[in-house]
């Protein structure tokens, strides 16, 4: 099996993507995404290469592996009930 294709919520600065990276698993955050625009200017300088997308998580549908969120709301799984 290749590598895993994550996306991670609320990116923020992007500490989930660091543990994953730490883990050792085999996998690839394709993409990120999170509205604060501080958070995403820290986030794109720890990792330059992830796509980031300045939106809420309900404007997009991409098929991904694992989806990777810190915060869990309600709100955000009744999101992902819209999208997928």
């Amino acid at each position: 099996m290749g590598s895993l294709r994550v996306l991670e919520l609320y990116s923020g600065i992007g500490g989930m993507h660091y543990a994953l990276k730490e883990s050792g698993i085999s996998a690839q955050v394709v993409a990120a995404v999170d509205i604060n625009t501080t958070a995403n200017k820290i986030y794109k300088h720890n990792f330059p290469d992830t796509p980031l997308w300045n939106n809420t998580i309900e404007c997009f549908s991409m098929n991904f592996d694992i989806i990777m969120s810190q915060k869990s709301k309600i709100s955000t799984l009744e999101a992902l009930e819209k999208i997928f």
